[in-house]
């Protein structure tokens, strides 16, 4: 086991209350994987995204797909799907939308 520090995300009230609730937020598609279910979705193109170290990690978010799609990096996009926060898990974002579903 790795013995490490890990910090956590402190959520303001605002975000709280929304947690476990339908949402619908709008950025910049990054696929992440193969599959097609699993995006990221980020609040600044990939030139200056969290990836490269140009925005913090509350700025990208995950997105697990209801129904696999292909996107175009950059492509700017509105989801609606359920958000679940992320106050533990090293291996997710801050923010985690789940049931993930174009939106107008």
């Amino acid at each position: 086991a790795l013995s490490m520090e890990i910090y956590s995300p402190v959520f303001p009230k605002r975000l709280k209350a929304i947690d476990g609730k339908k949402v619908i937020i709008e950025g910049y598609v990054i696929p992440f994987d193969e599959s097609g279910n699993l995006l990221a979705l980020s609040a600044n193109p990939f030139a200056s995204c969290f990836f490269c170290g140009k925005a913090s990690p509350a700025s990208v978010m995950s997105l697990y797909l209801e129904k696999k799609n292909r996107y175009r990096m950059d492509d700017f996009r509105r989801f609606q799907g359920v958000l679940k926060l992320n106050y533990d898990d090293p291996e997710e974002y801050y923010y985690i939308l789940h049931k993930a579903i174009p939106a107008k």
